[in-house]
Protein backbone atom coordinates (compact mmCIF):
# COMPACT_ATOMS: atom_id res chain seq x y z
CA UNK A 1 0.00 0.00 0.00
CA UNK A 2 1.39 3.40 -0.99
CA UNK A 3 2.20 5.74 1.87
CA UNK A 4 0.43 9.09 1.79
CA UNK A 5 3.16 11.72 2.38
CA UNK A 6 3.19 15.45 2.84
CA UNK A 7 5.31 16.11 -0.21
CA UNK A 8 3.31 13.89 -2.60
CA UNK A 9 -0.27 14.19 -1.33
CA UNK A 10 -0.82 17.18 0.93
CA UNK A 11 1.65 19.93 -0.02
CA UNK A 12 -1.08 22.19 -1.44
CA UNK A 13 -2.96 22.09 1.88
CA UNK A 14 -0.10 23.34 4.06
CA UNK A 15 -0.12 26.89 5.40
CA UNK A 16 2.95 29.15 5.33
CA UNK A 17 3.80 30.89 8.57
CA UNK A 18 5.53 34.24 8.06
CA UNK A 19 7.38 35.57 11.07
CA UNK A 20 6.37 39.02 12.28
CA UNK A 21 10.00 39.92 12.73
CA UNK A 22 11.91 40.89 9.59
CA UNK A 23 15.61 40.12 9.25
CA UNK A 24 18.20 42.86 9.53
CA UNK A 25 19.81 44.31 6.44
CA UNK A 26 23.58 44.64 6.15
CA UNK A 27 25.02 47.32 8.43
CA UNK A 28 26.91 50.05 6.61
CA UNK A 29 29.27 52.06 8.80
CA UNK A 30 29.30 55.50 7.23
CA UNK A 31 32.17 57.41 8.78
CA UNK A 32 33.12 60.00 6.17
CA UNK A 33 30.45 62.69 6.61
CA UNK A 34 31.42 63.28 10.25
CA UNK A 35 35.03 64.02 9.19
CA UNK A 36 34.04 66.76 6.75
CA UNK A 37 34.05 70.43 7.55
CA UNK A 38 30.42 71.51 7.11
CA UNK A 39 29.25 74.59 5.22
CA UNK A 40 25.74 75.81 4.41
CA UNK A 41 25.06 77.24 0.95
CA UNK A 42 22.47 80.02 1.23
CA UNK A 43 19.39 79.73 -0.96
CA UNK A 44 18.91 81.97 -3.99
CA UNK A 45 22.65 82.46 -4.45
CA UNK A 46 23.25 80.18 -7.44
CA UNK A 47 24.81 76.73 -7.11
CA UNK A 48 28.52 77.52 -6.78
CA UNK A 49 30.01 77.89 -3.31
CA UNK A 50 33.44 79.50 -2.91
CA UNK A 51 36.01 79.11 -0.16
CA UNK A 52 38.85 81.62 0.07
CA UNK A 53 42.17 80.87 1.74
CA UNK A 54 44.75 83.58 2.41
CA UNK A 55 48.15 82.00 1.85
CA UNK A 56 51.15 82.57 4.08
CA UNK A 57 53.32 85.53 3.18
CA UNK A 58 57.04 85.05 2.51
CA UNK A 59 59.51 85.70 5.31
CA UNK A 60 62.07 88.53 5.05
CA UNK A 61 65.55 87.32 4.18
CA UNK A 62 67.66 90.27 5.24
CA UNK A 63 67.81 92.66 8.18
CA UNK A 64 66.49 96.19 8.02
CA UNK A 65 68.82 99.03 7.12
CA UNK A 66 68.61 102.01 9.39
CA UNK A 67 66.08 104.54 8.10
CA UNK A 68 65.25 102.49 4.99
CA UNK A 69 61.72 101.16 4.43
CA UNK A 70 61.79 97.47 3.38
CA UNK A 71 60.31 96.25 0.11
CA UNK A 72 56.61 95.44 -0.08
CA UNK A 73 55.32 92.00 0.90
CA UNK A 74 52.74 90.56 -1.49
CA UNK A 75 49.60 88.77 -0.33
CA UNK A 76 47.91 85.95 -2.26
CA UNK A 77 44.75 83.92 -1.99
CA UNK A 78 43.62 80.49 -3.18
CA UNK A 79 40.06 79.74 -4.27
CA UNK A 80 38.21 76.44 -3.77
CA UNK A 81 34.78 76.03 -5.34
CA UNK A 82 32.02 73.47 -4.94
CA UNK A 83 29.18 73.21 -7.48
CA UNK A 84 26.06 71.67 -5.99
CA UNK A 85 24.85 68.25 -7.18
CA UNK A 86 21.28 67.14 -6.59
CA UNK A 87 20.65 63.53 -5.65
CA UNK A 88 17.43 61.72 -4.90
CA UNK A 89 15.37 58.55 -5.36
CA UNK A 90 11.76 57.38 -5.23
CA UNK A 91 10.30 54.05 -4.07
CA UNK A 92 6.73 53.57 -5.45
CA UNK A 93 4.22 51.22 -3.83
CA UNK A 94 0.75 50.18 -4.92
CA UNK A 95 -2.20 50.22 -2.52
CA UNK A 96 -2.60 46.49 -3.10
CA UNK A 97 0.96 45.85 -1.94
CA UNK A 98 0.51 48.06 1.12
CA UNK A 99 -2.76 46.36 2.09
CA UNK A 100 -1.73 42.77 1.31
CA UNK A 101 1.87 42.24 2.37
CA UNK A 102 2.27 40.61 5.78
CA UNK A 103 4.73 43.23 7.02
CA UNK A 104 4.38 47.06 7.13
CA UNK A 105 5.85 47.52 3.67
CA UNK A 106 5.36 51.30 3.64
CA UNK A 107 7.33 51.71 6.86
CA UNK A 108 10.04 49.42 5.47
CA UNK A 109 10.25 51.58 2.35
CA UNK A 110 10.73 54.68 4.53
CA UNK A 111 13.53 52.98 6.47
CA UNK A 112 15.29 51.76 3.33
CA UNK A 113 15.06 55.19 1.68
CA UNK A 114 16.77 56.71 4.73
CA UNK A 115 19.65 54.23 4.44
CA UNK A 116 19.86 54.87 0.71
CA UNK A 117 20.14 58.64 1.17
CA UNK A 118 22.91 58.45 3.77
CA UNK A 119 24.87 55.86 1.80
CA UNK A 120 24.66 58.00 -1.34
CA UNK A 121 26.14 60.99 0.49
CA UNK A 122 28.88 58.79 1.94
CA UNK A 123 29.75 57.40 -1.49
CA UNK A 124 30.01 60.82 -3.09
CA UNK A 125 32.34 62.01 -0.32
CA UNK A 126 34.43 58.89 -0.83
CA UNK A 127 34.70 59.47 -4.59
CA UNK A 128 35.99 62.99 -4.00
CA UNK A 129 38.55 61.68 -1.51
CA UNK A 130 39.67 59.01 -3.99
CA UNK A 131 40.42 61.79 -6.47
CA UNK A 132 42.95 63.35 -4.07
CA UNK A 133 46.42 63.84 -5.53
CA UNK A 134 48.47 63.21 -2.35
CA UNK A 135 49.04 59.43 -2.70
CA UNK A 136 51.43 57.15 -0.81
CA UNK A 137 52.40 53.48 -0.88
CA UNK A 138 54.18 51.21 1.60
CA UNK A 139 57.92 50.55 1.43
CA UNK A 140 59.65 51.92 -1.68
CA UNK A 141 56.61 51.56 -3.96
CA UNK A 142 55.77 54.63 -6.05
CA UNK A 143 52.78 53.47 -8.13
CA UNK A 144 49.68 51.31 -7.69
CA UNK A 145 50.76 48.90 -10.40
CA UNK A 146 53.92 48.03 -8.47
CA UNK A 147 52.20 46.91 -5.25
CA UNK A 148 52.98 43.38 -4.09
CA UNK A 149 51.64 41.10 -1.37
CA UNK A 150 54.39 42.43 0.91
CA UNK A 151 53.10 46.01 0.81
CA UNK A 152 50.72 46.07 3.76
CA UNK A 153 49.60 48.82 6.10
CA UNK A 154 52.33 49.10 8.73
CA UNK A 155 54.04 51.50 11.11
CA UNK A 156 56.57 52.67 8.54
CA UNK A 157 54.06 53.49 5.82
CA UNK A 158 51.72 55.31 8.20
CA UNK A 159 54.60 57.24 9.74
CA UNK A 160 55.68 58.38 6.27
CA UNK A 161 52.22 59.83 5.60
CA UNK A 162 51.84 61.44 9.02
CA UNK A 163 55.24 63.10 8.69
CA UNK A 164 54.33 64.45 5.25
CA UNK A 165 51.02 65.92 6.43
CA UNK A 166 52.58 67.51 9.49
CA UNK A 167 55.46 68.94 7.47
CA UNK A 168 52.97 70.52 5.06
CA UNK A 169 51.12 72.11 7.97
CA UNK A 170 47.97 70.00 8.20
CA UNK A 171 46.19 71.00 11.38
CA UNK A 172 45.20 68.21 13.79
CA UNK A 173 41.58 67.19 14.08
CA UNK A 174 41.76 66.68 17.83
CA UNK A 175 44.55 67.82 20.13
CA UNK A 176 47.66 66.72 18.26
CA UNK A 177 45.94 63.89 16.37
CA UNK A 178 45.14 63.51 12.69
CA UNK A 179 42.27 61.20 11.70
CA UNK A 180 42.49 58.08 9.57
CA UNK A 181 39.85 55.89 7.91
CA UNK A 182 40.32 52.22 7.01
CA UNK A 183 38.11 49.33 5.92
CA UNK A 184 37.59 46.30 8.21
CA UNK A 185 40.29 44.28 6.42
CA UNK A 186 42.96 46.93 6.95
CA UNK A 187 41.71 47.45 10.50
CA UNK A 188 43.02 43.98 11.33
CA UNK A 189 46.49 45.00 10.15
CA UNK A 190 46.34 48.07 12.39
CA UNK A 191 45.26 46.38 15.60
CA UNK A 192 47.86 43.63 15.16
CA UNK A 193 50.50 46.13 16.32
CA UNK A 194 51.33 46.01 20.03
CA UNK A 195 51.57 49.82 19.97
CA UNK A 196 47.96 50.24 18.83
CA UNK A 197 45.76 51.80 21.53
CA UNK A 198 42.24 50.42 21.38
CA UNK A 199 39.45 53.00 21.73
CA UNK A 200 38.13 51.07 24.73
CA UNK A 201 41.28 52.10 26.60
CA UNK A 202 40.68 55.81 26.09
CA UNK A 203 40.17 58.15 29.00
CA UNK A 204 36.49 58.63 29.82
CA UNK A 205 36.72 62.30 28.96
CA UNK A 206 37.69 61.66 25.33
CA UNK A 207 34.82 62.09 22.87
CA UNK A 208 34.59 59.19 20.44
CA UNK A 209 33.80 59.46 16.74
CA UNK A 210 31.40 57.01 15.11
CA UNK A 211 33.16 53.67 14.44
CA UNK A 212 36.36 54.87 16.12
CA UNK A 213 38.69 51.92 16.76
CA UNK A 214 41.76 53.45 18.39
CA UNK A 215 44.99 55.46 18.14
CA UNK A 216 48.28 54.69 16.42
CA UNK A 217 51.17 56.77 15.09
CA UNK A 218 49.52 60.08 15.97
CA UNK A 219 46.27 59.16 14.21
CA UNK A 220 42.81 58.46 15.60
CA UNK A 221 41.48 55.64 13.43
CA UNK A 222 37.91 55.13 12.26
CA UNK A 223 36.46 52.08 10.51
CA UNK A 224 34.20 52.23 7.46
CA UNK A 225 32.88 49.29 5.47
CA UNK A 226 31.78 51.58 2.64
CA UNK A 227 35.33 52.16 1.36
CA UNK A 228 35.88 50.33 -1.94
CA UNK A 229 38.85 48.25 -2.98
CA UNK A 230 39.91 47.42 -6.51
CA UNK A 231 41.25 44.33 -8.27
CA UNK A 232 42.38 43.49 -11.79
CA UNK A 233 39.88 42.35 -14.45
CA UNK A 234 41.09 40.48 -17.53
CA UNK A 235 39.75 39.35 -20.89
CA UNK A 236 38.95 42.68 -22.57
CA UNK A 237 40.06 43.36 -26.14
CA UNK A 238 39.36 45.64 -29.08
CA UNK A 239 39.31 45.21 -32.83
CA UNK A 240 38.95 47.76 -35.60
CA UNK A 241 35.77 47.98 -37.63
CA UNK A 242 34.64 50.07 -40.56
CA UNK A 243 31.21 51.00 -39.23
CA UNK A 244 29.67 53.85 -41.20
CA UNK A 245 28.72 56.87 -39.16
CA UNK A 246 31.70 56.74 -36.85
CA UNK A 247 34.09 59.68 -36.47
CA UNK A 248 37.28 58.04 -35.23
CA UNK A 249 40.42 59.12 -37.05
CA UNK A 250 41.85 56.74 -39.63
CA UNK A 251 45.09 54.90 -38.90
CA UNK A 252 45.12 56.11 -35.30
CA UNK A 253 45.84 54.29 -32.03
CA UNK A 254 43.15 54.43 -29.33
CA UNK A 255 43.49 53.29 -25.73
CA UNK A 256 40.86 51.67 -23.52
CA UNK A 257 40.07 50.44 -20.01
CA UNK A 258 36.99 48.72 -18.63
CA UNK A 259 35.85 49.08 -15.02
CA UNK A 260 33.42 46.78 -13.19
CA UNK A 261 30.82 48.76 -11.23
CA UNK A 262 29.08 47.33 -8.16
CA UNK A 263 25.33 47.95 -8.71
CA UNK A 264 24.70 48.24 -4.97
CA UNK A 265 27.23 51.00 -4.30
CA UNK A 266 28.23 52.58 -7.61
CA UNK A 267 31.91 52.01 -6.82
CA UNK A 268 34.36 50.58 -9.34
CA UNK A 269 35.68 47.32 -7.89
CA UNK A 270 37.70 45.91 -10.80
CA UNK A 271 39.65 47.60 -13.60
CA UNK A 272 41.32 46.13 -16.66
CA UNK A 273 44.81 47.04 -17.71
CA UNK A 274 44.98 49.46 -20.62
CA UNK A 275 44.48 47.83 -24.03
CA UNK A 276 44.72 49.32 -27.50
CA UNK A 277 43.38 49.20 -31.04
CA UNK A 278 44.55 51.04 -34.15
CA UNK A 279 42.09 52.00 -36.84
CA UNK A 280 42.90 51.08 -40.40
CA UNK A 281 43.16 53.42 -43.36
CA UNK A 282 39.37 53.62 -43.73
CA UNK A 283 38.09 52.55 -40.29
CA UNK A 284 35.65 54.84 -38.49
CA UNK A 285 34.85 52.74 -35.40
CA UNK A 286 36.23 50.16 -32.98
CA UNK A 287 34.48 47.15 -31.44
CA UNK A 288 35.35 46.51 -27.80
CA UNK A 289 34.88 42.98 -26.50
CA UNK A 290 33.56 43.15 -22.94
CA UNK A 291 34.58 40.13 -20.82
CA UNK A 292 32.51 38.11 -18.36
CA UNK A 293 32.35 39.42 -14.80
CA UNK A 294 35.48 38.53 -12.84
CA UNK A 295 35.30 36.14 -9.91
CA UNK A 296 34.21 38.07 -6.83
CA UNK A 297 32.15 40.67 -8.70
CA UNK A 298 28.62 41.24 -7.45
CA UNK A 299 25.88 39.72 -9.61
CA UNK A 300 24.33 42.38 -11.81
CA UNK A 301 27.54 44.42 -12.04
CA UNK A 302 28.05 46.35 -15.25
CA UNK A 303 31.05 47.86 -17.02
CA UNK A 304 32.22 51.40 -17.64
CA UNK A 305 34.33 52.05 -20.72
CA UNK A 306 37.14 54.61 -20.65
CA UNK A 307 38.85 55.73 -23.84
CA UNK A 308 41.38 58.18 -25.18
CA UNK A 309 43.83 58.90 -27.98
CA UNK A 310 46.68 59.43 -25.51
CA UNK A 311 48.05 56.56 -23.45
CA UNK A 312 47.22 56.97 -19.76
CA UNK A 313 44.64 59.73 -20.30
CA UNK A 314 41.35 57.90 -20.73
CA UNK A 315 37.97 59.60 -20.30
CA UNK A 316 34.65 57.97 -19.46
CA UNK A 317 32.96 56.91 -22.70
CA UNK A 318 29.99 54.81 -21.61
CA UNK A 319 28.38 53.25 -18.51
CA UNK A 320 26.02 50.36 -17.86
CA UNK A 321 27.58 48.03 -20.45
CA UNK A 322 26.58 44.39 -19.99
CA UNK A 323 29.15 41.69 -19.34
CA UNK A 324 30.07 39.36 -22.24
CA UNK A 325 28.93 41.85 -24.86
CA UNK A 326 30.40 43.94 -27.67
CA UNK A 327 30.39 47.72 -27.52
CA UNK A 328 30.73 49.65 -30.77
CA UNK A 329 32.76 52.85 -30.30
CA UNK A 330 31.97 55.61 -32.82
CA UNK A 331 33.41 58.72 -31.14
CA UNK A 332 36.32 59.57 -28.87
CA UNK A 333 35.64 61.52 -25.61
CA UNK A 334 38.01 64.39 -24.88
CA UNK A 335 36.91 65.38 -21.37
CA UNK A 336 35.13 64.03 -18.32
CA UNK A 337 35.98 61.57 -15.56
CA UNK A 338 39.37 59.90 -15.90
CA UNK A 339 40.06 56.18 -15.53
CA UNK A 340 41.90 55.13 -12.40
CA UNK A 341 45.00 52.97 -12.45
CA UNK A 342 44.59 49.20 -12.64
CA UNK A 343 45.61 46.96 -9.77
CA UNK A 344 48.54 44.58 -10.32
CA UNK A 345 47.85 40.91 -10.93
CA UNK A 346 47.19 38.98 -7.73
CA UNK A 347 46.85 42.09 -5.55
CA UNK A 348 43.59 43.71 -4.49
CA UNK A 349 44.29 47.33 -3.62
CA UNK A 350 42.78 48.77 -0.43
CA UNK A 351 42.67 52.44 0.59
CA UNK A 352 43.41 54.19 3.87
CA UNK A 353 42.85 57.93 4.27
CA UNK A 354 44.66 60.18 6.73
CA UNK A 355 43.62 63.80 7.06
CA UNK A 356 43.86 66.97 9.04
CA UNK A 357 41.24 69.57 9.87
CA UNK A 358 39.50 71.19 6.88
CA UNK A 359 41.01 68.65 4.49
CA UNK A 360 37.60 68.08 2.96
CA UNK A 361 34.33 69.95 3.21
CA UNK A 362 30.72 68.99 2.61
CA UNK A 363 28.79 72.00 1.33
CA UNK A 364 25.02 71.63 1.60
CA UNK A 365 22.38 73.70 -0.13
CA UNK A 366 19.63 71.37 1.07
CA UNK A 367 20.23 68.65 3.61
CA UNK A 368 18.56 65.28 3.07
CA UNK A 369 14.80 65.84 2.88
CA UNK A 370 12.32 62.94 2.97
CA UNK A 371 8.94 62.82 1.22
CA UNK A 372 5.82 60.64 1.41
CA UNK A 373 2.88 61.21 -0.89
CA UNK A 374 -0.40 61.49 1.06
CA UNK A 375 -3.07 58.83 1.22
CA UNK A 376 -5.63 61.08 -0.43
CA UNK A 377 -7.21 61.33 -3.88
CA UNK A 378 -5.59 63.64 -6.41
CA UNK A 379 -6.06 64.46 -10.07
CA UNK A 380 -3.22 62.08 -11.05
CA UNK A 381 -4.28 59.34 -8.60
CA UNK A 382 -8.05 59.71 -8.00
CA UNK A 383 -8.41 56.22 -6.49
CA UNK A 384 -5.37 56.47 -4.19
CA UNK A 385 -3.74 53.46 -5.82
CA UNK A 386 -0.17 54.63 -5.26
CA UNK A 387 2.06 55.87 -2.45
CA UNK A 388 5.60 57.04 -3.03
CA UNK A 389 8.50 57.36 -0.62
CA UNK A 390 11.37 59.58 -1.68
CA UNK A 391 14.27 61.79 -0.70
CA UNK A 392 16.53 64.40 -2.22
CA UNK A 393 19.43 66.62 -1.25
CA UNK A 394 21.71 69.24 -2.81
CA UNK A 395 25.34 69.05 -1.72
CA UNK A 396 28.92 68.70 -2.88
CA UNK A 397 32.03 67.39 -1.21
CA UNK A 398 35.24 69.19 -2.08
CA UNK A 399 38.90 68.84 -1.09
CA UNK A 400 39.85 72.15 0.50
CA UNK A 401 43.59 71.51 0.57
CA UNK A 402 45.34 68.58 -1.13
CA UNK A 403 48.20 68.90 1.38
CA UNK A 404 45.89 68.06 4.27
CA UNK A 405 44.55 64.77 2.84
CA UNK A 406 46.55 61.68 1.95
CA UNK A 407 45.60 58.32 0.50
CA UNK A 408 47.67 55.28 1.41
CA UNK A 409 47.16 52.44 -1.06
CA UNK A 410 48.14 48.99 0.15
CA UNK A 411 47.58 45.24 0.20
CA UNK A 412 46.00 43.26 3.01
CA UNK A 413 46.03 39.52 3.61
CA UNK A 414 42.71 39.78 5.46
CA UNK A 415 40.49 40.54 2.48
CA UNK A 416 39.51 38.60 -0.60
CA UNK A 417 42.25 38.91 -3.19
CA UNK A 418 42.31 37.86 -6.85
Amino acid sequence: MALNTLSSNFSSDVSLYIAKKTLMIALKEMALYQLCDKAQMPHNNGRTFQYTRYERVVLPQSTLSEGVTPGDTSMSISIVTAVMDQWGAVIPLSDVAIDSVNHPVLQKAIELAAYQAKETVDREICLVMLAGTNVFYPNAITARGSLTTSDKLDSGSIGKVVANLRYKGARPMDGSFLVGVVDPYSEEDLIASSAFLNAAQYSNIKVLMNQEIGEWKGVRWVRSNTLPSIGLATGASAATAGTAGGSLANATAYYFKLAVVNPNTGHEEFMTAQFTATTGASDEAIDVTVPALPSGAVAGSTFRLYMGSTSGTLYLKASGIAASSTYNVLTNPTSGNLAQAAAPSGVRVHFAFIMGKEAISCVELNKIQSYLTPSAPSDSDPLVQRRKVGWKCDFKAVICNQDYLARLEHYTTNGANP
